[in-house]
């Protein structure tokens, strides 16, 4: 079980124990984990042999998953000659006395998400990478507010809150002291970059 080297006070896994010693003793610079603990928040994407000792955030840099990466959309995903609208999912977590942040993920909890249920995770929203076949229709990505990303609506940088991760109907359009998540939807369009003529 994973103990604060300052207080003494145990904490149920390595997650809980990395955000108290950024909150509470940010002087302290190190935590250590033993590997059995590392695994159990980890799973399968890091492997850390053995005890490591590590400053808080080196942690959580170091066991974010490594499925957030580049994905270059297939050539021929939502084929045909007709625009495709793409959304992606921005999470935020907030600390106290530190508000919300993509710095304060827990390290099995990407920067973004596809929204296409697929659950790829991506670490910004320059990732997604079109095939040589499809061009951007927009300029750049623009967040989707109100009623088209939530039944609640949104506030107006279109974040949307609640308690813990929940399902599309379960977040507010304002945070409360109770709300310790946060999310955004981003979208943007793609084209054909060459006309589809069909054959006669």
């Amino acid at each position: 079980m994973p103990t604060c080297h300052v207080c003494q006070k145990n904490f149920q896994n390595p997650s809980s124990l990395i955000q108290h010693m950024e909150a509470v003793h940010p002087e302290a610079g190190s935590v250590v984990m033993q590997e059995a603990d590392v695994l159990a928040v980890a799973g399968a994407f890091v492997v850390v042999a053995g005890a490591a000792a590590v400053t808080a955030a080196a942690a959580v840099k170091a066991l974010k998953p490594d499925v957030m990466q580049r994905y270059t959309l297939a050539a021929d995903e939502h084929g045909g000659t007709e625009p495709v609208e793409e959304r992606i999912i921005e999470y935020e977590r907030k600390l106290p006395f530190k508000g919300f942040s993509s710095g304060h993920l827990f390290p099995n909890e990407p920067n973004f998400r596809r929204s296409d249920g697929s659950g790829l995770a991506l670490s910004s929203k320059e990732d997604l990478l079109l095939p040589a076949s499809w061009t951007w229709l927009d300029g750049d990505w623009c967040v989707v507010t109100g009623a088209k990303a939530n039944a609640s609506g949104t506030d107006r940088e279109g974040w949307m809150y609640a308690f813990n991760w929940a399902g599309d109907d379960g977040y507010g359009a304002t945070g409360g002291m109770k709300d310790c998540v946060r999310r955004r939807i981003w979208s943007r369009t793609r084209v054909p970059s060459t006309p589809h003529w069909p054959e006669t």
